[in-house]
């Protein structure tokens, strides 16, 4: 198991800060302000975007759904501050406005990106440049013992693809199996879009309930990835834990 659980901001903290020292460097993005993104409470997007604007002396606004990421039934903005990710949010400074949906979430995001000073992040900073680093830095932590005898598969969870191809970079000859996050047919579709240029990265439905799972995780999200493992795989495969968050009373 890779517990980037055990990482404040998950597996997004290898790179945040030198992706986002690339991005401010560009001459677009000279006057930038303040860092914008807008998500799922229940994502690590916000906590690694909230971290990326505390280390480069920014501020940092949040638009939150308070649909649980990959789905679920929503809570209410109250349960949602209690979350281990929006503690962690509120910790780094940043501002949070929960909303009821996607669409609202779209649309109040929008507002705040009509001030110049302001950068959007994309969604689970699906960005080329922070796939590059990521897996750059992820390849920079692999112990020598890995890398002569890297894993024959290694599951993880996929949300927008992202890491999957970082990962895929990383351990070009390990079979990287993407358990997609997402129920819905068009998020699929879309991860399956992205994905299908990698000869090593096949993508999998959602396993049965597994066994309880031995390290913290999020559930219904990275929990996916160990369901997968223990109901698909084989000895020996690596299981990616991206992150790891649960609710305080």
């Amino acid at each position: 198991i890779v517990r980037d659980d055990m990482l404040y901001s998950g597996t997004k903290q290898r790179a945040v800060y030198e992706y986002m020292k690339r991005v401010l460097s560009r001459p677009e993005n000279k006057s930038i302000k303040r860092l914008l993104y807008s998500g799922s409470f229940s994502g690590y997007g916000p906590v690694a975007a909230s971290l990326g604007a505390h280390l480069h002396g920014l501020k940092c606004q949040l638009v939150l759904d308070v649909t649980p990421v990959g789905g679920g039934r929503p809570v209410t903005k109250e349960r949602a501050e209690k979350y281990d990710t929006v503690k962690k949010c509120r910790e780094l400074g940043s501002n949070i406005e929960f909303v009821e949906n996607w669409g609202e979430l779209n649309k109040k995001a929008a507002e705040y990106d009509e001030d110049k000073s302001t950068l959007w992040l994309p969604l689970g900073l699906d960005d080329d440049d922070f796939i590059e680093i990521l897996g750059e830095q992820i390849e920079d932590a692999i112990p020598i013992k890995i890398v002569d005898n890297p894993p024959k598969n290694m599951w993880v969870v996929g949300g927008v693809g992202a890491l999957a191809i970082a990962l895929s970079n990383a351990f070009p000859k390990t079979n990287i199996k993407v358990v997609v996050a997402s129920k819905s047919e068009r998020r699929k579709e879309k991860i399956s879009d992205k994905l299908k240029a990698y000869d090593m990265i096949s993508l999998y439905d959602h396993a049965p309930r597994g066994k309880r799972i031995p390290y913290d995780t999020v559930i219904g999200y990275d929990s996916l990835s160990w369901d997968a493992a223990v109901e698909w795989g084989e000895n020996g495969d690596y299981v990616w834990n991206t992150a790891g968050a649960r609710f305080s009373s």
